[in-house]
């Protein structure tokens, strides 16, 4: 049996959004159960095998914006099913969508592609280093597997490439031997790069160094010139956030619900009072239900490890694995009194 890390948190999530987000369910005992009453558009978007299954039986009503979303990387067959339905603007949200089935379906239709956007999608490096004359290099640059690509090519960087590049974590011995190229508000994001940005201090731009979790350090000495409100999005601030909560306000404080961390400290921030009930669960409510439907793995296991023991028990202690034990017990010159399982 399934368990949630925050069982609690999941009812509430389901009483608003319904139980079609939770990754884990299993969509055709549902879908059997209930037949009429699917959602189509969230079903689509479910990445289990199990609804895979149900669409290949259900082409027709499969949801193509549900579809180019679903996470699931089993898809490439069902896109060309229902391909006739897209339109440009569909070609174009999909290759950015990081998925590597959307990708092999991408590359059999690439004269329908938007190729500047897929330049930016690190799962196409494969369509990208095929097509070199293609390239869009302001978008590529972002690319964090496009680093051969790019260091082969400098000289066809111009200044806004270069700043799009100093936000790229792949990049940092690129941007080292380049720093008056630098964007140093992309690079004070640039999760690899502090300690660029530790020698060079007077540069940092501390509104983009908020979303940088490496740089927490940098951060808490230099709390007056930080941005609550982004900073709440940052997966490694939660300490710095409860250190200083008087100076975090309702607005700072809905915005935690991008931090992957979050749920720990807004289940504190409810109990000392800085969130009211309502809040609490409207930011339940809209949080990603990634947060809301993690396993806990370690209940899980402790559950399985007593069926296995309650399954040896009772196997072993059988009466007729007793009785046995017992006679064993006398033949070797026990008695009944002296047994002991």
């Amino acid at each position: 049996m399934l368990k949630y890390k925050h069982q609690d948190l999941k009812d509430l999530y389901e009483t608003k959004n319904g139980k079609y987000l939770n990754p884990h369910l299993n969509i055709i005992e549902d879908f059997i159960q209930n037949p009429n009453n699917i959602d189509w558009l969230k079903l689509s978007t479910h990445p289990s095998n199990y609804a895979l299954k149900l669409m290949e039986k259900n082409i027709s009503k499969i949801n193509k914006y549900g579809l180019m979303n679903n996470k699931n990387h089993n898809i490439t067959h069902l896109l060309e099913k229902i391909m006739n339905q897209f339109k440009y603007g569909d070609w174009y949200h999909l290759a950015s969508t990081e998925n590597p089935g959307v990708i092999s379906f991408l590359e059999k239709h690439l004269h329908k592609v938007e190729f500047a956007m897929l330049c930016r999608n690190p799962y196409a490096i494969s369509i990208i280093e095929k097509n070199l004359d293609k390239i869009d290099w302001f978008l590529l640059s972002v690319n964090p597997n496009a680093i051969h690509i790019l260091e082969n090519n400098l000289d066809k960087l111009d200044y806004h490439d270069w700043n799009m590049l100093s936000d790229n974590p792949n990049a940092t011995h690129l941007l080292e031997k380049n720093l008056d190229k630098v964007n140093w508000s992309g690079l004070s994001k640039n999760p690899n790069a502090i300690h660029i940005l530790e020698q060079h201090p007077d540069k940092i731009e501390y509104s983009a160094l908020c979303r940088n979790p490496n740089a927490i350090h940098i951060l808490e000495k230099n709390i007056d010139q930080v941005n609550f409100s982004i900073l709440s999005e940052n997966p490694n601030a939660i300490e710095l956030l409860e250190k200083h909560i008087d100076r975090i306000d309702e607005t700072d404080l809905y915005d935690v619900i991008k931090n992957p961390k979050c749920i720990p400290f807004i289940r504190k921030m409810k109990k000392i009072g800085k969130i009211s009930d309502k809040m609490f669960n409207n930011m339940i409510g809209d949080m990603d239900p990634a947060f809301i439907y993690e396993l806990d793995y370690q209940a899980m296991a402790k559950d399985r490890n007593k069926l296995i023991y309650s399954e040896i028990i009772e196997k072993a202690l059988k009466p007729s694995t007793v009785s046995k034990w017992l006679d064993y017990h006398i033949e070797q010159g026990g008695t009944t009194y002296t047994f002991e399982l």
